[in-house]
């Protein structure tokens, strides 16, 4: 936590904070192997984005931040395999109103330290945390998502909530769809998905519906694609298209290939992983790690 390691039992972060009292905190996850990142300077740009989008403080230097992800790697002794760090940023805590004059009520003056107390027990700096997992990378079975029609839920509000904490407007959508939901624009085409980035297979073509931001996630699967021989066309997708899809599914931000069985009623490739899925779960994995490096 803000680069010091502590044992589980000491990390904590103030009761006061934003992220505990109402959910605000941003978070952001990172592959790390043998020392090396995938994509970490990209990530970082995203979430520090995102900070800014939001207003939410981001004072720690990149280097720092790297440097915090990578003894983070190095305390957890995962010998080189594959592991999963998950940066948590918290908005922190300021005086607020009439918790900063409590100490003053009854129209008597508290003496300078109570009020110094009480104004140190609500405030709480942003802390910057990071959780740390071993990869287990199992056969993801498929998942049913939900086409959802709300002019609330724009598109680009789902795409950049991914990375928020707490009940966002992407966290409702998917409670809304009872699993994942494939939103819809104003001119009713898909514009978004919940769950990740989207990818689907009609005619023996790969595509990807067009979107208002581009993820790092999209931008680098795209890219991955393109080196595997297996171009993605991104081009306007209709609600109707859906229906005749051989195959799709989703890239989540944990880099996994989580295939889709069913979209509302319709059955999506006998509802189990197409073969499309199945191999880039595979080689998407292996060029990943081509493109690693260590973080300084």
């Amino acid at each position: 936590m803000d680069g010091i390691p502590y044992e589980d039992r000491d990390a904590r972060i103030s009761l006061w904070d934003r992220s505990v009292r109402m959910g605000l905190g941003l978070r952001g996850r990172f592959l790390c192997r043998k020392g090396s990142f995938f994509a970490l300077d990209e990530q970082l740009e995203q979430l520090q984005n995102t900070a800014k989008e939001l207003g939410m403080p981001f004072v720690w230097e990149p280097a720092a931040t790297k440097e915090a992800l990578a003894s983070t790697y190095d305390i957890n002794d995962f010998d080189g395999e594959e592991a999963l760090l998950e940066l948590i940023l918290t908005a922190g805590a300021e005086p607020i109103g009439d918790e900063k004059e409590g100490s003053a009520a009854g129209g008597e003056e508290s003496p300078k330290k109570e009020k110094k107390d009480a104004e140190e027990k609500i405030f709480a700096h942003p802390a910057l945390a990071i959780l740390a997992e071993k990869v287990l990378r199992t056969e993801r079975p498929p998942i049913r998502m939900k086409l959802l029609r709300d002019s609330d839920l724009s598109a680009a509000t789902v795409l950049r909530e991914r990375c928020l904490l707490g009940q966002t407007t992407t966290a409702l959508a998917r409670t809304r769809a009872g699993g994942g939901g494939i939103l819809l624009g104003t001119d009713g085409n898909v514009v978004a998905c919940t769950e990740g980035e989207f990818f689907a297979v009609s005619n023996g073509n790969l595509w990807a519906p067009e979107a208002p931001v581009a993820t790092v996630e999209r931008t680098i699967a795209l890219e991955l694609l393109g080196d595997l021989e297996r171009p993605c066309t991104v081009r306007t997708v209709g609600p109707k298209e859906l229906n005749g899809v051989s195959e799709c599914f989703v890239l989540t931000d944990r880099w996994e290939v989580v295939p889709v069985g069913a979209i509302g009623k319709a059955v999506i490739g006998g509802g189990k992983a197409g073969p499309v899925a199945a191999v880039l779960a595979a080689d998407l994995l292996k060029k990943l790690w081509t493109k690693a490096k260590a973080p300084f």
